[in-house]
């Protein structure tokens, strides 16, 4: 002999809620921004040079929002651009031509003298992210602050 239940009467049996459930899930899987960091601070990057910074997520974040502001040169031809490259042990890195084959860069758009600012969303398909930023200018340098703010 089988019992069969409802789902809504075996909630209320158990003092349960259906709407305050979906609401606590709600609340637990919603996108937050949990902390920001300044990982370039007026950073100098001279022509056809590149920097790079290293992510690793030790917290289950799901996103990197990066923000990168360039200050370019009166005498700026070209841009900035960020690639991100994806490793799963912290040593070996995707190539930056793969990274950018995937589209995992971002270019600021430029002015000569103007300041310009992008922000850009890149989701953590690994621990372990290395930021390159490049200034694709020959001749003159750009100066580059960014930040990077971490999503659940």
């Amino acid at each position: 002999m089988s019992i069969v239940i409802s789902r809504e009467k075996l909630l209320k049996a158990l003092g349960l809620d259906l709407d305050s459930i979906i609401e606590a899930l709600l609340r637990t899987i919603a996108p937050v921004r949990e902390k920001t960091e300044k990982i370039l601070d007026s950073y100098t990057i001279y022509p056809k040079s590149t920097v790079e910074h290293v992510i690793k997520c030790e917290e289950p974040y799901s996103a990197v929002v990066l923000t990168i502001r360039a200050e370019y040169h009166t005498l700026a031809t070209s841009n900035l651009r960020a690639v991100w490259l994806y490793s799963q042990d912290g040593e070996n890195y995707d190539t930056i031509e793969d990274s950018i084959e995937e589209m995992h860069f971002v270019d600021v758009s430029f002015s000569p003298g103007e300041t310009r600012q992008r922000t850009t969303l890149i989701p953590l398909l690994t621990n372990h992210i290395k930021l390159v930023f490049i200034n694709t200018d020959v001749n003159v340098p750009v100066v580059v602050t960014a930040w990077a703010s971490f999503m659940r």
